[in-house]
């Protein structure tokens, strides 16, 4: 089965138009050929089950694929919580039969299986939860808080520590505010809200027609724990926050109509940190978007299977680049999202029992560490120890006698590429030269 995996992540990113194409003779990619023929690979997705279908669970209507994403789900409890993370929604684009379909026309993906994200700022998720229907919460849940706040209450179970919560107007709510300050060492909430939500302060607030772009107004309640703030942009936004008001603003560029060209306007500080931290599970979508195993399936099963084995893939290059950054690995040295994909799914289909080590790349700054280190390194180890080659240092020419300097016989300039410019040869300088004396 992880074989069979790795085919689906190398297919995601290769992306041929048909899945028989990787076994055409023309075009066959020979290590998806070699790890699984054409038959075998339709046949294993074709038969694919992760419990027996004839022992159906009426109370779960996941249970077909309750083993696949409950050990998923485990992994994402157990990663680090960040500061500010954020919520909402993620689609599992589907359009075949099932009967938790949903239809959100504002989503990239507008027809498939809604699923309920909490990510922190990078894309990294961190819990999640598939919605099937009213049976997804307790009804008690939903009557008191609704589905929004309710589904924010589930996916903040984890969460130990102080932090920021960024949500959007679906989800914020004063009685979620509210709830979230008294849990545990308080989660502070931060995101947009509906008029109707946030009570009589509405009353208080300006109107539309009077404010220009860049306006905004702040108005906070007598115990200073919740603050909400409108503000003027193309259309008025509303904020609700328990941790930012409007102070310190900022500008920020916007469209003027009437000089035809952008401006600065004023920007209220709980708007700049929501447009800062808010974007996690939309980079995380995008992220998948890039190299999605795209073939078409009549199952949803399959189609889960293939979404959750891409956010997996995803998951572990945004904690490779989390692990790079702390080592100070340069950027050049850095895989980015293909050749990271690429090189686990060759090892997924190399998989033959054990660890899986993905190939490690060396910095400038861990090379003296990885010498020392060549030190404790038995003879029979040496062969498996890659040390990248020394770079022969250019040399420098100095500079000629001061006679010949001097001279005043033969001195003409030669111009020279940009590509080949010298380092000059005065001691004090560090620039370079395009022009050289042909003597």
């Amino acid at each position: 089965m992880i074989k069979f995996a790795g085919v689906h992540l190398m297919m995601g990113n290769l992306k041929y138009p048909q899945g028989k194409l990787y076994w055409n003779r023309e075009l066959c990619v020979s290590i998806i050929a070699d790890t699984m023929n054409r038959d075998r690979f339709f046949e294993l997705r074709n038969y694919l089950h992760f419990v027996d279908i004839n022992k159906p669970n009426a109370d779960d209507k996941l249970w077909k694929i309750r083993p696949l994403i409950d050990p998923i789900l485990k992994r994402c409890h157990k990663l680090s919580r960040s500061k500010h993370m954020s919520i909402d929604e993620q689609i599992i684009s589907f359009s075949g039969r099932c009967e938790f379909r949903q239809y959100v026309p504002s989503k990239p993906n507008s027809l498939g299986l809604k699923n309920f994200i909490l990510a922190a700022r990078d894309g990294l998720v961190l819990d999640f939860e598939i919605y099937v229907g009213k049976n997804t919460l307790p009804q008690e849940v939903v009557k008191s808080l609704g589905l929004g706040a309710g589904m924010v209450e589930k996916l903040c179970r984890t969460i130990v520590n102080s932090c920021v919560l960024y949500t959007d107007r679906f989800f914020t709510s004063l009685k979620l505010a509210e709830l979230l300050l008294q849990k545990n060492n308080g989660i502070f909430l931060s995101g947009t809200v509906m008029i109707n939500r946030i009570g009589p302060v509405t009353k208080k607030l300006k109107a539309d027609k009077v404010r220009q772009k860049g306006h905004w107004d702040e108005k906070v309640r007598s115990d200073e724990r919740v603050c909400v703030v409108k503000w003027m942009d193309t259309k008025p936004v509303t904020m609700l926050s328990t941790c930012t008001g409007g102070t310190p603003a900022d500008t920020c560029k916007r469209w003027c109509k009437k000089q035809k060209r952008k401006i600065d306007v004023d920007r209220p500080a709980a708007i700049r940190n929501y447009n800062t931290c808010m974007g996690g599970i939309d980079l995380c979508d995008r992220l998948i978007a890039y190299y999605r195993c795209s073939m078409r399936t009549n199952k949803w099963t399959v189609r889960t299977f293939c979404h959750f084995l891409d956010l997996i893939a995803v998951n572990c290059w945004i904690m490779y680049r989390r692990c790079c950054a702390e080592e100070d690995i340069q950027r050049k040295d850095k895989l980015e999202l293909l050749p990271y994909g690429l090189n686990l799914a060759k090892e997924m289909m190399n998989y033959a029992g054990g660890r899986v080590e993905l190939p490690r790349t060396t910095s400038r700054s861990s090379t003296s560490a990885s010498k020392r280190s060549r030190l404790n390194v038995t003879d029979d180890e040496l062969d498996y120890v890659d040390e990248p080659p020394a770079k022969k240092r250019r040399q420098i020419i100095p500079q000629p006698p001061t006679e010949t300097r001097l001279d005043n016989v033969g001195h003409q300039p030669r111009f020279v590429d940009n590509n080949f410019a010298s380092k000059c040869r005065h001691p004090k300088c560090f620039s370079r030269c395009r022009t050289i004396c042909v003597k």
